[in-house]
């Protein structure tokens, strides 16, 4: 562990450079005036996780380019000049907790994360102010939750090519996004959310979702199309406060509801709400028309 060092490490350079694995955790954490860590250039595995937190100078991760697997977690806060994320390319496996990126102010690009296949429980991007490209996710075939919120500056969502199924998708108060898409091959997801995201347009991101249990669609101000042409069935469906939708798109398809709510939608009129329910094979056990 690497703490509260006001420069680089000089004095551990040598031994840094001969490193080839960690038995515990890789930890740089509060180094005011570190600019990069780049003297790990063996270092291949950490055996629980790797912390990189309030290191107010480090622009980049050069130096940690052979870690392929961690088995605990990678988190990456409060680094509020780190540009990009590619010295973490040759990570295959983000360990069983995964992957936290967390307030890092200047961070732009995710693009570092192309080899990353497993995030265990998380992958979590979260109010990184300057994040303009989430990059691509594309070998991304396992992790249980993904939340990608409050990261003002991005403008597109797209990339996770090849997951197939999440328990939890959250997609939140990304102000610049207009389009969703790159979830095409997400076929089972237990919850997902789409919500707040003020600037988008288009929902297309779910061309192969079949089943989920909780579908929530709100407060998106200029939401007017959404398309999920597999779905057929649902615990819970929720439509609310989303100001610019007027039908149901794609949601068609969907035959089983338990628990609906569709309620201030001001231009989703009553016919087209009655249309829908009865393309339903089943009536809903809780129907909600109008919310508090």
């Amino acid at each position: 562990a690497f703490e509260g060092v006001d420069g680089c490490f000089a004095e551990d350079e040598a031994v840094a450079d001969a490193l080839t694995a960690i038995g515990h955790d890789l930890v740089i954490r509060g180094n005011l005036r570190l600019a990069q860590i780049g003297n790990f250039k063996a270092l291949a595995s950490v055996a629980n996780g790797i912390l990189l937190k309030d290191n107010q100078s480090l622009a980049n991760l050069s130096g940690l380019d052979k870690i392929a697997k961690v088995d605990h977690s990678v988190t990456l806060e409060g680094n509020q000049k780190l540009l990009h994320v590619d010295g973490l390319g040759g990570l295959k496996h983000g360990g069983s907790n995964g992957i936290t990126v967390v307030n890092n102010g200047q961070l732009q690009r995710l693009d570092g994360f192309t080899k990353l296949e497993s995030a265990g429980e998380k992958l979590v991007v979260r109010d990184n102010g300057q994040l303009q490209k989430l990059g691509t996710f594309a070998s991304l075939i396992k992790v249980d939750h993904v939340t990608i919120q409050n990261n003002d500056q991005l403008k597109r969502i797209d990339g996770f090519n090849k997951l197939s199924e999440c328990k939890t998708l959250r997609v939140v108060s990304n102000a610049l996004v207009e389009q969703l898409a790159g979830f095409a091959q997400l076929v089972n997801a237990d919850e997902v959310y789409i919500q707040q995201q003020k600037s988008m347009q288009q929902l297309i991101a779910f061309a192969n979702l079949t089943q989920a249990e909780t579908l929530e669609i709100s407060k998106n101000g200029n939401l007017t199309e959404m398309s999920f042409p597999k779905l057929h069935q649902l615990v819970s469906l929720t439509l609310k406060d989303n100001n610019a939708i007027s039908n149901f798109g794609s949601l068609l398809a969907l035959k089983y509801v338990q628990n609906l709510t569709i309620c201030n939608n001001p231009q989703l009129s009553e016919a087209e709400t009655d249309d829908f329910l009865k393309t339903l094979y089943k009536a809903p056990q809780k129907v909600t028309l109008e919310c508090k």
